[in-house]
């Protein structure tokens, strides 16, 4: 899960960031202000956490900023502004929860935490879904059997979802750096195919493979 944090007091800042990584996993981008926060908005985030009161951008902007742009993730605005008008106006704008400042950090965790469950399971169809805890494939509740290249190759293209990958990168994955000839993985790539649908698994010419999420 990748998460873009805005908080301009520094050792907060430091604190989540650090915590979330390490309890959670997750790869956050942490700014100080509101200016190069906006310059780094894009649908790469799957939760935006943005504090209200911020240098030369407020995280109100902001959050109008995300949700003019189409963008869908969810955002949690802390704030040691609480009076009601506020919190109203967060909620209008589209903001999906609100923490009170000072807060334990337990506390934030806890919120992130209900995201982070939600993007563990991915749909790849009408009936399939990815449980990426697990690295399991199931189809209406049910197990669906895969080998182990198979397996790891799926869980590759869903670690890269948004970028390419390289059949370098797939030898040294799924391969683990043995011989990987054109014709085993073409092999591979067509098995996978069968299992989760052709047009799941995207072949970018000249570059290697993407997973396809947005059926």
């Amino acid at each position: 899960m990748k998460i873009m944090l805005l908080e301009d007091d520094v050792s907060l800042n430091h604190t989540i960031r650090d915590i979330l990584q390490t309890l959670q996993h997750c790869e956050v981008d942490s700014f100080y202000d509101g200016s190069t926060a906006s310059d780094h908005i894009n649908d790469m985030y799957d939760l935006y956490i943005i504090d209200i009161n911020i240098p030369n951008i407020n995280g109100m902007e902001l959050l109008q900023f995300i949700k003019n742009s189409g963008l869908h993730s969810p955002v949690i605005i802390i704030s040691s502004d609480t009076q009601i008008d506020t919190l109203s106006k967060a909620y209008k704008m589209g903001c999906n929860d609100f923490l009170k400042k000072p807060f334990h950090v337990e506390e934030l965790l806890f919120k992130v935490k209900q995201y982070v469950d939600v993007m563990d399971i991915l749909p790849l169809g009408p009936t399939l879904q990815y449980d990426v805890r697990s690295r399991k494939l199931y189809e209406n509740d049910r197990e669906v059997y895969l080998t182990k290249k198979e397996g790891d190759l799926l869980y590759l293209l869903i670690s890269n979802k948004e970028d390419v990958v390289s059949p370098e990168l797939i030898r040294n994955f799924v391969y683990q750096d043995q011989f990987m000839s054109n014709d085993s993985l073409r092999a591979l790539i067509k098995r996978l195919r069968k299992i989760v649908g052709k047009e799941t698994v995207i072949n970018v010419p000249s570059q290697g493979y993407r997973i396809n999420l947005s059926q």
